[in-house]
């Protein structure tokens, strides 16, 4: 059984006892030296409490010793670790809060009155005596103070659909709790497949309080907890902040903005994104430009396999040194625009006119963002609206977006293929594109996240066409840079700031379509320089790019609007 070891110069050295939690409640002596414990128990009950300025050995000992063993080892006085803090100020205030946390167990103990006692009699050891008493009163009332330090301990909880998109929601919601767990958080991983009614989850979250509630673009923040919209919404129910983690244009998932729970925060990968939430949707407490990490085939668990391969385990072994026997791929599936365009030609008026210019627009400029591209049409038609009427303007006309997405990407592929380039597609309805029958392309059929891994894996060159990001990147950059492939991209402003043209990815212009294809051919006959860019975008992807720094960006962002004084 996993225990704990505090050394400590309160036992003459050499001697060994086990403290129980009465004990090192009542004593904080016991916490006074270096402790020892596997990463299990971190897992289990979190890392130390940084709110605290002191005693936070203590505070961390008092919350494990109520389910592991904890053991005093006896050293030579001198050797203890002095704790964090240099006032005595820091550690009052960590004894009163400890006093607020566990009234009811010093109640049991008959030494409640005494503790009180004995912390308002130091209060008027300070300069500040009042202020010292208040803070007490606001632990012991438990007071939004008391909860800014108290939810630092709290877990984390993590939603999973395995449901959802071909199970990718659900391979980021695993890396991501894997990660928080490797910065010692506690995380609990709730699977929402089925939990449609939330009832479980209802039950599970009313009257708690967590460190975050993080959702992968769910709408299961927007649920009511009673039948109806007069039983509030689900997640008021729970105290923390919620976060929500976006990928695609906010104006297609509005409904996840409008009307949102309290303390509800919107993490996206593109900074235009963040930006436009913040200007058209104030009731979201705040946005952050948060980019989702990159998987490497190693890093899915055998679960997730399990998931993805509809219950049949892979057994396959992959090695990071297979031959790269595909010189050019692209996974994605195939947009036929001109379905859309279809639907743009039969919109009633005037929305078919605003439609087609909007669409003309973004076609002779490509680098514009979808509500830059509409602002310009607006104003060559003189129209003022408002910001709500933008919106519902901007989400009748998405298709347009759709369109031009789908008309840029066949038609870098169709340059490609027209230069002679041999291009490897992953996709669905690749048969149906006007070069299905193009003598170098090669059609494959839809893959899921393991497969499309280990293609990549096997591939010189991989291809990212965005899905009009601006100034965003996507994990499928990251993915193949950590599989090993050079990357070529359309450009962002982010991807731009993040990797260097010609040394880490090489990046095009969707105005410049026609460079391409030589740049390509430049790239393939030169092995060396080949190889130089793939290992180093895979070298900056592993350093910057991983699960495990996403969940150190979101530990900050969650430790900054704390500190701004926000729940």
């Amino acid at each position: 059984m996993d225990e704990i070891v505090c050394y400590t110069s309160y036992l003459p050295e050499g001697e060994e006892r086990v403290i129980t939690f009465a004990e090192l409640l009542l004593d904080d002596n016991w916490a006074a030296g270096a402790i020892e414990c596997s990463e299990q128990i971190y897992f289990d009950i979190g890392d130390i409490n940084h709110r605290l300025k002191a005693k936070q050995n203590y505070e961390f000992l008092l919350r494990a010793v109520q389910k592991y063993p904890l053991r005093a080892i006896g050293i030579s006085p001198g050797n203890d670790l002095p704790d964090c803090g240099n006032e005595k100020l820091d550690g009052y205030r960590t004894d009163c809060y400890i006093a607020g946390k566990y009234q009811k167990e010093l109640f049991s103990l008959g030494c409640y009155p005494t503790v009180i006692n004995e912390l308002v009699m130091m209060a008027g050891e300070f300069t500040d005596p009042v202020g010292a008493i208040s803070w007490l009163r606001k632990m012991i009332a438990h007071s939004s103070d008391y909860y800014e330090i108290d939810d630092e301990t709290q877990p984390i909880l993590v939603y999973r659909d395995s449901d959802a998109c071909h199970h990718v929601p659900a391979l980021f919601a695993n890396s991501l709790a894997q990660a928080l767990q490797s910065c010692r958080q506690r995380v609990i991983l709730w699977d929402i497949a089925g939990e449609r009614d939330c009832k479980l989850l209802a039950q599970f979250i009313q009257g708690k309080r967590f460190k975050a509630i993080i959702g992968i673009q769910t709408r299961l923040f927007l649920s009511s907890y009673l039948s109806g919209e007069e039983g509030g919404l689900l997640h008021d129910l729970a105290g923390g902040p919620k976060y929500n983690i976006i990928m695609d244009h906010p104006i297609g998932i509005r409904r996840l903005f409008d009307n949102p729970p309290r303390n509800y925060y919107v993490l996206v990968h593109d900074r235009n994104y963040q930006l436009f939430i913040k200007k058209y949707w104030p009731k979201v407490t705040d946005s952050f430009c948060f980019p989702l990490g990159g998987i490497c085939l190693s890093d899915i668990s055998p679960k997730m396999k399990c998931i993805e391969g509809g219950g049949k385990e892979k057994d396959e072994t992959y090695s990071r040194k297979q031959i790269r026997q595909y010189d050019t791929i692209f996974i994605g599936s195939y947009q036929n625009y001109r379905n859309v365009l279809k639907i743009i030609y039969n919109m009633r008026e005037p929305y078919r006119i605003l439609a087609v210019r909007f669409l003309h627009t973004m076609r002779r400029n490509p680098n514009y963002t979808a509500e830059k591209a509409l602002h310009e049409v607006l104003d060559s038609y003189g129209k003022k609206i408002s910001d709500n009427d933008f919106l519902n303007l901007l989400e009748a006309l998405k298709c347009v977006t759709a369109c031009i997405s789908g008309y840029y990407r066949e038609k870098v592929i169709g340059t490609l293929l027209d230069a002679g380039i041999e291009l490897h597609v992953y996709g669905k309805e690749w048969n149906a594109a006007p070069f299905a029958r193009h003598k170098y392309i090669r059609c494959h059929p839809e893959t899921d996240v393991g497969e499309s891994l280990h293609i990549m894996q096997q591939a010189k060159i991989s291809i990212n066409i965005m899905t009009w990001h601006k100034d965003g990147f996507t994990e499928r950059i990251l993915n193949s840079m950590l599989a090993g492939a050079a990357v070529v991209s359309d450009r962002s402003n982010r991807l731009e700031e993040e990797f260097a043209d010609g040394e880490d990815i090489i990046l095009f212009n969707l105005a410049n379509i026609e460079e391409l294809p030589n740049r390509i051919k430049e790239l393939l006959s030169d092995e060396e320089q080949l190889k130089r860019i793939a290992a180093n975008g895979e070298k900056k992807a592993r350093e910057k790019h991983l699960w495990i720094h996403r969940a150190k960006e979101l530990l900050n962002i969650i430790a900054n609007q704390t500190e701004r004084g926000i729940e």
